[in-house]
């Protein structure tokens, strides 16, 4: 009798669109923007059959074998992620933000067999592929007459166990090196399951995405949760404020999800064409990526939106989000909310306990979303895990109703005076001062208190504040040893594409 593992493996094996394919293929799977061009589940599973024939005439068999891809969202690109799945190759999702540099150190790291990428990053692309002179790289437009070319027969899928890996998310280096968070193909299914449960995604959802799907939340919690739920993924190549708005508001395209990072939700309701219907008709609005301010989120509320906030990583997909109720909003402002379905998150003190209630410490967690470590970094993996439960790195605690927090990062808290101080609190409560329009705080040394704050404040055009003033205003939210003591303006905070504040940058620049 054939082991449960190995039925295991024969049913993760099978893609959700070739599901879906066979009994919905008119359903519409995919909507890009930028082109007009809509797919059907049926067409978008012919197409990646051809992908997956096309990637194997390329590069042979791929099987644990990693490709590369760079490019801004489009069905193609779709159909690239389904070939790798079909093909048994581990998708590495290129960053278009990076430097040539910055694209050698992660693709020496993976060490990609095949590389397709846009033209318009051929530049900085074909500067890192220079140490990597066996890798086989053509254009998007090159692989796609490839894929033209290849034969019409139904690939046959590669046999692969749930184990296997899938996708290669590198972190974005904000405390480091790079590294390649391994997403198996079971850790797809339950992270795409995790989402669906707590975002209330079904095969009539239309979810809008302008998140890159080189990232978690647009190629996880958007992309591959669509397929899974059969439902429609909305196509967008870039974020422009005012057409995603009108995309929202658009009552023939009947958007139910939307996704960003707070810098992307405060663009949205400050822009002219704002009108809060195109949020409030939403069956959510998921925030992510960063923390989010306080005064954001009341906002939103204000304006009738469900906005759950919420908190996930590369290596674990959606960990936990606010229910989507207005009265839960409010009344745990600031909260990430409540752990996914098929997720455990504990909150430990530096021995790994558990603390009580209302005590900040790590955040642990372990379920079968969670990766079982790094791309070729055993050293990394090792220490990423303590006994079987995943190392966040970021503090939080738990209230009484089972409510989680999110801090700040361990390597961003520093200590003033004794006192614990989380930068992300005090951001949220300068990001209430009239004319901040961004803010990161990072410590710095100082001679009597060990470490004091130090905020890089951007301010709204025609704007003018004391530094002073910024500091004595921030007393109504704040403890005198939060108070940042100095006060730097700059013309933009420097970010990571998942709107992370690149700090490490900031505390390099002199007082």
């Amino acid at each position: 009798m054939a082991s449960a593992q190995a039925h295991a493996a024969d049913w993760i094996d099978r893609d959700f669109v070739a599901y879906h394919a066979g009994v919905r293929p008119e359903k519409t799977a995919c909507i890009a923007f930028r082109t007009g061009e809509r797919v059907s589940y049926g067409a978008l599973h012919e197409r990646a059959d051809r992908a997956a024939a096309a990637i194997r005439r390329l590069a042979g068999d791929v099987r644990g074998l990693a490709v590369a891809y760079l490019s801004r969202n489009s069905i193609d690109y779709l159909a690239f992620i389904l070939a790798c799945y079909r093909t048994g190759a581990a998708l590495q999702p290129l960053n278009w933000r990076l430097s040539a540099t910055e694209l050698e150190v992660v693709l020496l790291d993976a060490g990609p067999v095949l590389v397709v990428f846009e033209e318009e990053f051929a530049g900085p692309l074909l500067e890192a592929l220079k140490p990597l002179p066996h890798v086989t790289a053509l254009t998007a437009i090159d692989f796609a007459a490839e894929v033209a070319a290849a034969a019409p027969a139904p690939f046959a899928a590669v046999a692969a166990g749930p184990d296997a890996p899938f996708i290669l998310l590198y972190t974005s280096g904000t405390t480091g090196k790079p590294k390649g968070a391994i997403i198996t193909r079971a850790n797809a299914f339950w992270q795409s399951y995790n989402f669906a449960a707590v975002g209330d995604v079904g095969p009539d959802s239309v979810l809008v995405c302008d998140s890159p799907m080189f990232h978690t939340v647009g190629l996880m919690a958007v992309a591959w949760t669509t397929l899974h739920k059969g439902a429609t993924f909305a196509i967008s190549d870039r974020f422009v404020a005012g057409e995603s708005i009108g995309r929202l508001l658009d009552e023939d395209l009947g958007a139910t999800h939307y996704f960003g990072v707070p810098q992307i939700a405060r663009a949205l309701i400050e822009d002219p064409a704002y009108k809060p219907r195109a949020l409030n008709r939403l069956t959510g609005f998921f925030l992510g990526g960063a923390p989010c301010p306080h005064d954001l989120i009341e906002r939103l509320a204000d304006d009738g939106v469900r906005v759950a906030n919420g908190f996930g990583m590369s290596e674990t997909g959606t960990i936990m989000h606010v229910p989507r109720d207005l009265a839960v909003i409010r009344a745990k402002l600031g909260s990430v909310g409540l752990p996914a379905p098929a997720m455990q998150v504990r909150v430990v003190d530096d021995d790994g306990r558990d603390v009580a209630d209302g005590e900040p410490g790590e955040l642990w967690m372990r379920g079968p979303a969670v990766t079982p470590g790094y791309w070729r970094r055993p050293e990394a993996t090792e220490a990423g895990f303590s006994g079987g439960w995943f190392r966040s790195g970021d503090i939080g605690m738990r209230d009484a109703d089972g409510f989680f927090y999110v801090l700040d990062r361990s390597k961003d808290m520093y200590i003033s005076g004794g006192e614990n101080v989380y930068p992300a609190e005090v951001e949220s409560a300068l990001l209430r001062i009239e004319g901040i329009a961004d803010v990161a705080v990072v410590g710095v040394a100082d001679e009597r208190w060990g470490e004091v704050g130090c905020a890089y404040i951007v301010l709204r055009p025609g704007v003018s504040l004391d530094a002073r003033q910024v500091i004595e205003t921030s007393g109504q939210w704040l403890a005198p040893y939060k108070r940042p003591k100095h006060v730097r303006y700059i013309d933009a905070i420097p970010r990571n594409a998942a709107g992370k504040a690149q700090k490490a940058a900031l505390r390099e620049r002199p007082l």
